[in-house]
């Protein structure tokens, strides 16, 4: 009789045991290896359009955490979630004879990564939580802690039944950009923020619906997965940081798979809608501005501030010079950088003194037009002499010994090759064999600057041709001003101040700000006034 009771009590703690291992877990741990969660993206494939996508890598965010929200719990693996989110990228972007999604190298800038390699879009994700939670016990631990025997036992059975849910908390915010223009695409909230939040039970159930797109991991853990405490039964939830760390390598690898699907659905939504926007916007966000700045003060006779001036009107374009109301002054408070610059830094090539050499200037030129799109703004700037050679070309660098001369034909020829269809050229140099105020002045050629624009303008859809047109007479002048006189009201009316009805700048915008302030400027300080000239095609267009 004892025999046979034995028995049944035994085949029914077996079955109580086996039953307890298994939990009420929501997720099953071997999908993980069988990839079952990207089954979800299948409905979003392709509908994003063919994009190649890079994917920087990954920012953790996240502020000094208080002690009791115990961040430590999941430690954050920033390369595999990239990694992760080009699998998941890869089943809704479809791939061509190039791999439709890559993982950006950390050691290098994701922005010239993604320029160098043709991408079309950057995704960048910041962590801001990672967290393993304690959600609630299921039904097993009742009986876990009911059984007092159970604990004077060599070894417990309450240690091998799963009576207490587990899940994570995360919160990533995405930004997907225009590799070329570094512009951000319009994401919508639930596209911008996405979260795992594990739901427990009675959560779930005044939720009303299951998760739309991927339920969230709930993991029912016993004493071995949460590390052994001997009366952990009576405080579920309450574990040591050693502990902690145990469950969080199991819900680490979980967690970077769901946010993985979820952070790709919400990037092939916000591909598809923008893929449908009018063209006009599309072209906005994705127009990018692509700049090469020749700046030569170090002739045998130096041309002072030459140099000087390639450098500010970098800095403008790279947004480091402050935005200007139509009165002059800055605006306050300032817009973001972001929004100041005409081009991110990877698409500005800066060549000063004995880097501007005819070479180096052209393959600048063959840089951008191997990346421009018809979208995009090329811009070329020089400050320096402009000379007129005996057989009557126009040159921008001499040459002389091994070096070729930088003639305007030749560098014509290299921007005609670019495939943008918007141009801005300047050129703070007159052409009379010495410019900027210094060197003999021989008048400009008959039919000049006209012959200019017929030579850089000709096949453009809109952009405009700025030149100085007549000396700027003496260097005291210049030295007064900061710069030469063109580039320091180029940069002021660029920044803003030649936006007198605040509606937007336009080519007509620019040139009555430079006819008002140069040819003002240079009729009172100087002997000779300089007049330069803007030749644009359409007054009305917008710069940017």
């Amino acid at each position: 009789m004892r025999t046979a009771v034995g028995r049944t009590l035994a085949a029914a703690l077996a079955a109580v045991l086996a039953a307890g291992g298994s939990g009420c877990s929501s997720y099953d741990p071997g999908a993980l290896a069988r990839g079952e969660e990207f089954s979800v993206l299948e409905p979003l494939a392709g509908k994003g359009g063919r994009h190649r996508v890079l994917v920087a890598p990954v920012r953790d965010a996240r502020g000094e955490a208080e002690p009791a929200e115990l961040r430590s719990a999941m430690r954050l693996d920033a390369p595999a979630l990239a990694a992760e989110l080009r699998r998941a990228l890869e089943r809704v972007f479809p791939g061509g004879d190039e791999p439709s999604v890559e993982v950006a190298d950390p050691t290098l800038p994701a922005a010239e990564q993604a320029w160098e390699g043709g991408y079309d879009l950057v995704l960048e994700a910041r962590v801001r939580r990672w967290d393993a939670v304690f959600l609630d016990t299921n039904g097993w631990w009742l009986p876990n802690a009911l059984f007092l025997a159970w604990y004077f036992w060599p070894i417990g059975p309450h240690w091998v039944i799963a009576d207490e849910l587990y899940g994570v908390d995360c919160d990533l915010e995405l930004s997907l950009l225009s590799a070329g223009s570094e512009r951000p695409l319009p994401l919508r909230e639930p596209e911008r923020r996405v979260r795992v939040r594990s739901l427990a039970p009675d959560e779930e159930e005044s939720a009303g619906a299951a998760d739309e797109l991927l339920a969230p991991p709930r993991l029912a853990l016993d004493d071995l997965d949460r590390g052994l405490d001997l009366f952990g039964t009576w405080t579920p939830g309450d574990l040591d940081e050693e502990q902690w760390s145990q469950v969080g390598t199991l819900l680490e690898p979980i967690a970077r798979r769901h946010a993985a699907v979820r952070g790709a659905a919400a990037v092939a939504k916000a591909v598809a809608r923008f893929d449908r926007l009018d063209e006009r916007e599309k072209e906005r966000l994705l127009a990018a501005t692509h700049a090469v700045v020749v700046g030569v003060s170090a002739y045998a006779e130096p041309c002072a501030g030459a140099d000087a001036d390639a450098e500010a009107f970098a800095a403008l374009l790279a947004g480091d010079v402050p935005a200007l109301g139509p009165d002059g002054r800055p605006l306050d408070p300032q817009p973001p950088r972001e929004e100041r610059r005409w081009a991110p830094p990877k698409n500005v090539a800066l060549l000063l003194n004995g880097q501007a050499r005819c070479a180096n200037v052209l393959e600048a030129l063959e840089r951008v037009a191997a990346r421009a799109q018809p979208q995009d703004q090329v811009v070329f700037y020089f400050a320096g002499r402009g000379l007129r050679r005996s057989d009557g070309a126009l040159a921008l660098l001499p040459g002389g010994g091994d070096e070729q001369p930088l003639l305007l034909s030749d560098l014509a020829a290299a921007l005609r090759r670019v495939p943008a269809r918007r141009r801005l050229v300047v050129f703070d140099a007159d052409f009379q064999a010495g410019a900027r105020g210094v060197g003999p002045r021989s008048g400009p050629p008959a039919g000049w600057p006209e012959a200019l624009r017929e030579l850089f303008l000709a096949d453009a859809s809109a952009g405009a041709l700025v030149v100085a047109t007549s000396l700027a007479a003496d260097e005291e002048a210049q030295a007064d001003a900061g710069h030469g006189l063109l580039t320091r009201y180029l940069v002021e009316g660029l920044a803003g101040a030649a936006d007198a009805d605040a509606d937007g700048l336009s080519y007509a915008d620019l040139d009555r700000y430079l006819q008002e302030r140069v040819v003002n400027y240079s009729e009172v300080a100087c002997e000779r006034p300089q007049r330069p000239r803007l030749l644009s095609l359409g007054p009305g267009e917008r710069l940017r």
